[in-house]
């Protein structure tokens, strides 16, 4: 880890860290992370800062800190959306959003091969994102849609 040793100290859950100018979170640098408005949201991974909420050190896609609540591994919501991880799902009616079946394993992977494996989620080579990370198992509805981890199923 690069850090700067007379402002280096470890956070109140001890995966995390920062100094003055890097957050990092199990020894690796939580990228864009701004130190200074740094807050833990849950000891196992999602925190934020003014601009950004994280989920382990990816950002969560699109995700507004001021409006964010976790609802129920894997699931999650700001005012605007419902996010499987750290993946921002399309569900019509954000409200009417209800987990059938909670959790299970939280799965990692490196945006090209997600991309690869569901190329409908092409658009994310836009974004600055390393990583993705989802849950497979978990499953929800609304009154019109069902969802299997982050996929809308018909």
């Amino acid at each position: 880890m690069n850090v700067d040793n007379p402002t280096f100290e470890i956070l109140e859950f001890k995966r995390y860290a920062k100094d003055k100018n890097n957050v990092f979170i199990d020894g690796v640098e939580i990228d864009k992370a701004d130190p200074n408005t740094f807050a833990i949201i849950t000891e196992d991974g999602c925190s934020k800062d003014i601009n950004n909420i994280y989920l382990d050190n990816d950002i969560l896609i699109f995700a507004n800190p001021k409006a964010f609540k976790i609802i129920e591994w894997p699931y999650s919501k700001d005012d605007k959306r419902i996010y499987n991880g750290n993946l921002p799902m399309e569900v019509d009616n954000i409200e009417e959003f209800e987990i059938t079946k909670p959790g299970g394993g939280k799965t990692t992977s490196m945006k090209s091969f997600f991309i690869k494996w569901n190329k409908e989620y092409i658009w994310l080579d836009t974004l600055n994102v390393k990583g993705i990370i989802y849950g497979e198992d978990a499953e929800a509805k609304t009154k019109t849609e069902k969802f299997k981890g982050f996929k809308k199923i018909e």
